[in-house]
């Protein structure tokens, strides 16, 4: 559900505020819908100060810069391009996982990142064309 509502709310609300102040109050709806649905477990975790070292980078890798990035490029691209650039998760997961926990990856992970760049790009070729076609200086 917050994730539907990031993608509706990055390209078509209040697209004139800062990405940054859009990235916290999305940021800050996230933790409350978080709150709501597993209170328990958020006041257990806030508790233990030892969670705090990887809370921190986790957070603003997983949240705050893919959203601000999110926030800041949406509006200028379509709806359909920007669900797809999105996918990109997974493969900012693997990369991160590696910079900042030194996680090393098999082959089998490095090809699937690979298959989905390339995915991304062939789903995506006409919108790409498009948008050169658009920005071409006349």
């Amino acid at each position: 559900l917050s994730y539907a509502g990031m993608l509706v709310t990055s390209s078509r609300f209040e697209t004139k505020l800062p990405s940054v102040v859009r990235t916290f109050y999305f940021s800050v709806t996230e933790f409350i819908l978080a709150a709501v649905f597993s209170f328990s477990h958020l006041t257990t975790s806030l508790a233990d100060l030892g969670a705090w070292a990887y809370a921190l980078p986790i957070g603003l890798v997983s949240v705050v810069i893919p959203c601000l990035l999110i926030m800041k490029g949406a509006p200028q691209v379509p709806m359909g391009i920007t669900t797809i650039m999105t996918g990109l998760e997974l493969p900012a997961t693997i990369v991160f996982a590696q910079i900042i926990l030194g996680k090393m990856h098999g082959s089998l992970e490095i090809i699937g990142v690979v298959v989905i760049c390339v995915g991304i790009v062939v789903a995506n070729w006409d919108g790409i064309q498009e948008m050169r076609r658009q920005t071409k200086p006349v």
